[in-house]
């Protein structure tokens, strides 16, 4: 009897570690739902945009990140519950890593993302003082524009973080990578909001 005791104890203390560990890494409602426990949830994934570098080398001899890109929208439903969650999910592979990253953020976020990434496309021709850099924060993901010397001449370098913490999920966008994201963004998130 006392063995059971112990080993639902343990199970209780592991259940409860999880659970802490779980809400604890959460930082968007897709990714929260996306984990569920006790439910049955249905994911649709569409593809929106993808990307993947050339010139890698070049980009790598600057720190601006090698990476590919891909976002797609994401719709999780709560099946018991009818309850529906969209935005986007973000993913990105490092070869220096060897692994996948992988980044969400919620469909109240993506107004202002947009907004951010229009700014940067009305930006792309004022020169500023170098080191000055723009970042706009979702609650999974950054994204930012800083410019710096390159072949002598002050540029633009655009980036996505699909992991705020780590440095080997960063990409490194041209302009025109910016521009064709925007516009499939755009088109995604009127379909999402149907």
């Amino acid at each position: 009897m006392k063995y059971i005791i112990f080993i639902s104890c343990l199970f209780s203390g592991i259940w409860a570690a999880a659970q802490d560990i779980d809400s604890n890494s959460v930082n968007t409602k897709l990714e929260a739902n996306a984990i569920k426990v006790g439910t049955i949830i249905k994911k649709q994934y569409k593809d929106v945009w993808e990307y993947s570098p050339k010139g890698a080398v070049i980009l790598a001899m600057y720190n601006i990140g090698t990476n590919n890109l891909a976002l797609k929208t994401l719709t999780i439903k709560d099946v018991a519950s009818g309850l529906i969650t969209k935005g986007l999910y973000l993913s990105t592979y490092s070869t220096d890593a060897r692994n996948t990253y992988v980044g969400y953020i919620d469909v109240d976020e993506l107004p202002g993302l947009i907004k951010f990434l229009d700014f940067l496309v009305a930006n792309k021709q004022n020169v500023e003082d170098e080191g000055t850099e723009y970042i706009y924060t979702c609650n999974d993901v950054q994204f930012a524009a800083y410019n710096t010397i390159i072949k002598k001449e002050l540029q633009w370098t655009y980036q996505v973080k699909v992991d705020r913490y780590r440095s080997y999920s960063t990409v490194g966008l041209q302009i025109k990578n910016v521009e064709e994201m925007l516009q499939r963004l755009k088109e995604a998130v009127s379909k999402l909001q149907e």
